[in-house]
Parts: C-alpha cells; sequence; structure tokens
C-alpha cells in the first residue's frame, strides 16, 4: 500500500511545473535522430546517460531541455552527431522550437536574470580557421534563440 503512495507521489511530482522538459520536444528530436541513423544501414542510436539535459535556457524558470550530441552514437555512422573539427551537435529546446547548432563544447551561463548559451564554435564563424577560437553566444528573446551578427537573429536550423 505504501509503495503505491510513492509511486502516485513520484507521478505527481512529475506533473508539476518546471520539475521536467516537456517530453515532447525530446521525444520528437530523439525520434527524428534515431531515424536518421537507422537510415544508414540501418543503425542503431545509442542515447548515453546524461545526454538530455534539463535547465531553464529561457529565463521564464521553467525547465527546458538540451540533448548534447556528444552524448549520443549511432552504429553505423561514427559521425553523425561528433565529427570533423565543427564538434558535435546540439539540440536546444525552448518554447515550442527546436534549435541546432555545432559546438566544440557548451555551457549555460548567466548575466544578472539573463541565461546565455555559450558555444565553443568553429574559428571560420570568427574570420579564421578552426584553430582560432571562437564562442558564439545565443539568449532567448521574442520566441527564439538569438545571436550577435545573425542577420535574421536566429540560428540557422529553428523549428
Amino acid at each position: 500500500m505504501i509503495r503505491i503512495f510513492v509511486v502516485i507521489g513520484l507521478l505527481m511530482l512529475c506533473l508539476l511545473p518546471g520539475t521536467s522538459p516537456a517530453a515532447g520536444p525530446v521525444d520528437t528530436v530523439i525520434a527524428g535522430i534515431r531515424a536518421e541513423c537507422a537510415a544508414i544501414d540501418n543503425g542503431v542510436l545509442t542515447v548515453e546517460t546524461g545526454a538530455v539535459r534539463s535547465m531553464d535556457l529561457t529565463g521564464d524558470g521553467k525547465q527546458d531541455a538540451v540533448i548534447d550530441g556528444q552524448d549520443l552514437s549511432c552504429s553505423s555512422s561514427h559521425t553523425l552527431f561528433c565529427g570533423g573539427t565543427g564538434g558535435c551537435r546540439l539540440f536546444l529546446m525552448a518554447g515550442g522550437t527546436v534549435t541546432e547548432e555545432m559546438s566544440k563544447g557548451w555551457t549555460l551561463a548567466r548575466l544578472g536574470q539573463m541565461p546565455v548559451v555559450l558555444l565553443q564554435v568553429h574559428g571560420s564563424e570568427c574570420g579564421g580557421t578552426n584553430l582560432r577560437r571562437c564562442v558564439k553566444a545565443l539568449v532567448w528573446s521574442d520566441g527564439a534563440f538569438r545571436a550577435a551578427g545573425d542577420q535574421t537573429g536566429r540560428p540557422k536550423k529553428q523549428t
């Protein structure tokens, strides 16, 4: 009987606003990358522990989600999620959108109350080669991630 109450309590906790990212966008992204992997010689996707992270990317106090390609692998393509000098694919899910970036490393910082996603990117984004150090900063504003220098104010891929 106690077990039932514990299970019910845990389920209710999961339904509280701000306690976990919306499963919908995470499930959609995972399904998409699983299909990408399977399309290459029937590859099998492995999602390592920690690949999906919950954090507030927008500053609204609600949990958003990040999927880091560094923690994904495809049995038939070792470079599907990380490869070359551009780093790994990174999926940012917030406000009903999914934004994909390439990154050699990333962190979530705060500038006052504003969350800022810092990406270490390929040196070509700063006018050099891969050896040039370069960082891109993304902030959530008006329903999208935005970075200085983006003509439209939106990253390359956003759905």
